[in-house]
C-alpha cells in the first residue's frame, strides 16, 4: 500500500476515536486516503491494529 495522505473527506463507514493520530477527524472519522489494518499478533491474532496511524504534529 502507497503512503496515504490527508483528504478533505472521510471514509465512508470507518470512525477513528485515536485522537492523537493525524488522520483523526473532527467528528472521529478516519481522514486518510486509505487505510491498511493488521494482527498486532501473528500468533494469537487476537487483535488488529492500524497501520496508517501517524502521529499527530504536536501531539
Amino acid at each position: 500500500m502507497s503512503e496515504p495522505s490527508r483528504c478533505d473527506h472521510c471514509i465512508s463507514g470507518v470512525t477513528c476515536e485515536v485522537q492523537s493520530c493525524e488522520y483523526h477527524g473532527e467528528h472521529s472519522e478516519c481522514m486518510a486516503s486509505g487505510i491498511e489494518v493488521c494482527t498486532c499478533d501473528p500468533i494469537q491474532q487476537c487483535g488488529v491494529t492500524c497501520k496508517t496511524f501517524r502521529p499527530k504534529a504536536g501531539a
